[in-house]
């Protein structure tokens, strides 16, 4: 099974490859990308025992109150890919009931049909004190009404078609950092989620990091012992069989539902617990990575609350050293980017030679950022200044 999947890709990838190739020829490139499409419909490459796969696929996930500010990028994103974005990429929106977005939106028909009225800074409950509330909306954590029955429909969603296999949770103010056929594949040759599901007994703080002074004994019902108490960032990517897990689970989501919420005695926040923990619960560390990130976010020292870019900030020195860390030398972001960039034969050598699940980048690089502001919501000289900047990273 597993060779036949190897098998699936690396067809996959050798057509990509030769549309990368071809470069500005329209003709071939539209050859290129009619041999994938005919590949996702079932009538152009068979692979082992007969059988015709489409391609793996790639959700992305938004989270969103509502607006879409940024949909002029990602359209520019999906649209300069050079096969049909559709045939690679997923996408569904969860926003508040009642609300649609215009025949014209890149997101209209994509929102989900089952929606949840989210409250702030639990799973699924009302803020209980006022006074708490009121310093959740002065401290600008607009995220903690994003909750995990919303990501959870999301994930069913994604789940309806078979050949999703990543899905990766985004907010209305993120942006893609790469062009969308590099995310595509960094994401495919990655073989474990990107998400905090590690412990480290050796490490003195490791319980703060963990924050499980957060944890309760009545978790012990569902299984949650404190050793069991993980923390990670709410922007996730997970591989569909960590996805699985998350639609499946019953007890663990109750368990967190009745006693992860906000009050005046009480601060849990499921969104950065709830996820990690369940996987940890289920021995699913070894196929987590612990030290990535899918979507970056730059928290201040002390700060209450992320660093916001605004338009100021829209620069190439900042998109290439903050956002995508190609100036850390651990890292390495920028290495096999840039010859992706400059010379993609080198790349897809690297990735048809290797099969050993490693990809492009170290999965420690992120992909997407987020907390990009516009400044004056009523202009579009946000918008625009974001677009000229970003359009040598993700074109």
């Amino acid at each position: 099974m597993r060779s036949q999947a190897s098998y699936m890709f690396i067809s996959v990838i050798g057509i990509l490859f030769i549309i990368i190739l071809v470069g500005n020829s329209g003709q071939m490139r539209d050859l290129g990308s009619a041999l994938l499409t005919r590949q996702v419909e079932g009538r152009a490459l068979g692979i082992a025992g007969g059988n015709v796969h489409a391609p793996p696929k790639v959700a992305l996930l938004f989270l969103t109150r509502g607006p879409m500010p940024l949909e002029a990028i990602w359209r520019d994103f999906l649209e300069s890919c050079p096969i049909p974005w559709e045939t690679i990429f997923r996408i569904h929106v969860h926003r508040p009931k009642g609300k649609e977005y215009p025949k014209k939106s890149l997101f209209h028909g994509r929102e989900t049909d089952e929606r949840v009225h989210v409250q702030w800074g639990n799973h699924s409950m009302v803020c209980m004190c006022f006074t708490m509330c009121i310093l959740w909306l002065m401290t600008d954590l607009r995220i903690l009404y994003v909750q995990i029955e919303a990501e959870r429909i999301l994930f069913s969603n994604a789940l309806k078609d078979p050949s999703v296999q990543t899905c990766v949770l985004l907010s209305e103010d993120s942006i893609p950092l790469y062009p969308a056929l590099l995310v595509y594949v960094q994401l495919c040759r990655e073989n474990t989620s990107r998400v905090n599901v590690c412990a480290n007994p050796d490490d003195p703080d490791d319980g703060n990091k963990r924050m499980n002074y957060r944890w309760v004994p009545e978790m012990e019902q569902a299984g949650v012992t404190q050793s069991l108490w993980r923390k990670s960032s709410q922007w996730i990517a997970l591989k569909r069989q960590h996805v699985q897990m998350v639609v499946d689970d019953t007890v663990v989501n109750d368990a967190f539902a009745r006693e992860c919420y906000v009050a005046e005695n009480r601060f849990c926040v499921s969104d950065e617990h709830y996820i990690p923990t369940l996987l940890a619960l289920k021995g699913a560390e070894d196929g987590c990575d612990c030290q990535s990130s899918s979507v970056q976010t730059i928290w201040t020292p002390g700060a209450m609350h992320p660093k916001v870019f605004g338009p100021n900030d829209a620069t190439e020195d900042v998109i290439r050293d903050e956002l995508r860390e190609e100036n850390n030398k651990e890292k390495d972001c920028g290495t096999l980017v840039t010859t992706f960039e400059a010379d993609h034969q080198d790349v897809w050598h690297v990735l048809l030679e290797d099969d050993d699940g490693h990809a492009t980048m170290l999965q420690s690089c992120p992909l997407f950022a987020r907390k990009i502001d516009l400044g004056d919501s009523s202009s579009t000289k946000g918008l625009q200044t974001w677009q000229s900047a970003l359009e040598s990273f993700i074109w």
